[in-house]
């Protein structure tokens, strides 16, 4: 029997969300709002002959950032995400079956960021990210070119929470009253969001690729 781990994710959703609350109380001076794309794919099991693609997509949000030291600070983010994945089948090179997965989130990331220098420098992040499952469908395509049937709803077979641990590294340019940040994140998903079997998968695990445009300010 699957151990049920919801009530866990919300407690831990709810303490990140308490944080974030917190710091725009304790006078946090830096706010961010960001916006970029993804590519995404699934770390999955249980098809064989397949190609697991990256499934295209986008994301934004806003974020608070306090300073822990000249150099460290930590960034709590809220964010909507797409991730997904671009499944085929093939046999004797021929294409048997195409599936886009379609993954929409709402993301809780929370970053120790570290930067070189104060103001324009590169920087590193790493963290984790908690995630709110909002839609999870599937759509069948008859080629690469469009959707061959109707879009099959999974959010009954998917699990309420994704969690990943998070990577970056990206540029800082600071100005007077602002700074444009350019950073790239990966998202490596390490929890499986299914919570049953489908077609033959058991496990899906999404990973992601994100390439954010922010201004801090």
């Amino acid at each position: 029997m699957a151990i049920r781990r919801p009530a866990l994710w919300r407690k831990a959703t709810l303490g990140l969300l308490m944080f974030v609350g917190l710091t725009f109380e304790v006078d946090a001076r830096e706010y961010k709002v960001m916006g970029g794309f993804s590519l995404s794919r699934y770390d999955a099991s249980g098809r064989f002959a397949t190609d697991y693609g990256y499934r295209p997509g986008f994301g934004f949000g806003m974020g608070v950032e306090f300073p822990v030291s000249r150099l460290f600070a930590l960034e709590a983010d809220i964010m909507y995400v797409q991730k997904g994945n671009d499944f085929s089948e093939w046999r004797d090179g021929a294409l048997l079956e195409r599936t886009v997965f379609k993954l929409e989130e709402i993301s809780l990331p929370l970053l120790l960021k570290f930067r070189l220098r104060r103001g324009t420098s590169p920087f590193i992040a790493s963290g984790i990210e908690l995630a709110y499952v909002l839609s999870h469908v599937a759509e069948p395509r008859a080629d690469s070119t469009g959707p061959a049937g109707n879009e099959e709803n999974l959010r009954d077979i998917t699990k309420s929470f994704d969690a990943a641990i998070v990577f970056g590294a990206g540029l800082e340019l600071a100005a007077r009253a602002a700074a444009l940040s350019l950073e790239v994140r990966y998202h490596w998903g390490v929890w499986n969001i299914l919570s049953e079997s489908y077609s033959g998968f058991s496990r899906s695990k999404p990973n992601a690729l994100v390439m954010l445009l922010g201004v801090r300010f």
